[in-house]
């Protein structure tokens, strides 16, 4: 374990500088990215895949798994906005096995925060795909799902442990269902209303499908009862008041409203996408 005394740049091993430079490399690329500075994003991006290989080569230290998740969380994030969702599977998957890897060692609001940011982009993939789980790329041949001790099949529903979360079956491609982070109370705001907002997308696609197969049934005349559930509907169907998409925005709106002496919100781009959606 490292100490204050003996942690410095210049004596850590090479792996674990690996991981603290991919996490930095691969936010920076999203930055240089959404400043349309293709050039340095790819040149950055690269930098960032050639710091995850050395983690690979030697494991990096516990201390840094959470900097070796966010790496690959954040690279998937820039792939897929170059077009390549494949690889945003992918790399989604690495990150949920490094969060599984802690193992309680950092269920922080670091882990939090990942998980929510996960959460949002995969309400952003769920309407790309229209909510269609047989669209999805079949990464598991080359990655295995993220299973607990028990086993894939084991209710992985009896907490909000970001290990339960990243273990679920239904959250292998996506998170679905309740938004966990939002109902954990101790997360951070931002986090919470994040994912808020994320669910509120789910729930907005799950309605609009509903609605048009009804439509689809209505105009040619069919009959019988259509099964348009998912896990969030079914969520949402549990806890209606609380978790339907307008309650959820309304929410997302209350908590960075919220003036807290330790923690004051200053997301401009988060306020303004919750005042498009409401």
């Amino acid at each position: 374990m490292y100490t204050s005394s003996n942690l410095t740049p210049d004596n850590l091993p090479w792996y674990d500088q690996s991981a603290l430079n991919a996490a930095r490399f691969s936010q920076l690329a999203l930055g240089a990215l959404c400043n349309d500075q293709v050039g340095l994003a790819l040149e950055l991006s690269n930098a960032c895949v050639l710091c995850l290989k050395n983690c690979v080569e030697e494991p990096s230290h516990k201390s840094c798994l959470s900097a070796v998740a966010r790496a690959y969380l954040l690279h998937g994030i820039f792939r897929s906005l170059r077009g390549d969702m494949v690889r945003y599977f992918k790399y989604r998957r690495v990150c949920m096995t490094q969060i599984y890897m802690l193992d309680g060692e950092q269920q922080d609001e670091t882990v939090d925060a990942l998980l929510a940011a996960m959460s949002f982009h995969d309400a952003w993939a769920y309407m790309m795909y229209n909510a269609t789980e047989d669209a999805l790329p079949d990464i598991d041949g080359v990655l295995p799902r993220v299973c607990n001790h028990k086993g894939c099949g084991s209710d992985a529903s009896t907490g909000l442990g970001c290990s339960q979360v990243v273990t679920d079956p239904m959250n292998q491609m996506w998170i679905q269902g309740e938004p966990q982070i939002f109902l954990k109370n101790e997360a951070r705001v931002v986090d919470r209303s994040l994912d808020a907002i994320s669910c509120a997308v789910r729930s907005c696609c799950d309605q609009a499908n509903r609605d048009f197969a009804q439509m689809s049934q209505s105009m040619s005349g069919g009959e019988g009862v259509l099964d348009m559930t998912t896990p969030t509907s079914l969520a949402v169907m549990a806890s209606e008041n609380e978790l339907c998409s307008r309650n959820m925005v309304l929410s997302a709106q209350a908590l960075l409203n919220q003036k807290n002496a330790h923690e004051r919100v200053t997301k401009p781009g988060l306020i303004m996408m919750i005042t498009a959606m409401d």
